[in-house]
């Protein structure tokens, strides 16, 4: 990560001399070489620091630290609190249990939710994007489902989905999946794919459930 601010410094600073030389407005093919490149190393660079900070990130996540919680009011209160998502995206919660006790780490957890809403928006369709949060239980497990009306997930990657590196975009360093996936396992928990009814994706997250 180090090289990567002098490099961007050192052409920032070759830039702003070529725009302040004397020979700029006589070598006009030259500028617009200078202007190409600019664009081509500060795109590259942001490219690399992105890739980068999420590998970090995920080599390095902190330690859990599970906190008694109850899974249906920590998604109202993800919701409430993330105005940048309801800029976006309109998002309906359904709580069909009115209580799943859990214990979950709520900055690592607000992370998972965080990346999987980032997906549904990123896969939705032209128009405003629409989420779907659902909070269930199933005997001594909470289900937290994260769902879509995008094009869904080929089958064909679904096994390979959670896998760093691996992406379906054409940008993105692939590594969104994998540190939800490390966060959801270091809780007791699993997650998996699969298809919403009436078309789109369905991210479902299942935790233990502890006592009341």
């Amino acid at each position: 990560k180090n090289p990567l601010t002098p490099m961007k410094l050192a052409f920032q600073q070759l830039e702003l001399s070529w725009r302040r030389s004397p020979a700029r407005d006589a070598d006009p093919a030259l500028g617009k070489a200078v202007q190409d490149a600019a664009e081509i190393v500060r795109d590259e660079i942001g490219t690399l620091q992105r890739l980068v900070e999420e590998f970090s990130a995920f080599a390095k996540l902190p330690e859990v630290r599970p906190e008694p919680a109850d899974l249906g009011e920590f998604v109202e209160d993800f919701v409430r609190t993330s105005p940048q998502i309801g800029e976006r995206a309109e998002v309906d919660v359904v709580r069909a249990a009115p209580s799943c006790p859990v214990r979950l780490d709520r900055a690592l957890m607000r992370r998972v939710l965080a990346n999987l809403c980032a997906n549904a928006m990123d896969a939705a369709l032209p128009g405003r994007a629409r989420i779907h949060l659902g909070v269930a239980r199933a005997r001594d497990r909470a289900v937290l489902t994260v769902a879509d009306e995008g094009p869904g997930i080929d089958r064909a990657v679904r096994d390979r989905i959670f896998d760093p590196y691996f992406t379906t975009k054409g940008t993105g360093t692939g590594l969104g999946l994998a540190i939800v996936k490390k966060i959801v396992l270091q809780h007791g928990g699993e997650i998996q794919v699969g298809e919403r009814p009436g078309g789109g994706a369905s991210f479902s997250v299942v935790l233990p459930v502890t006592s009341a």
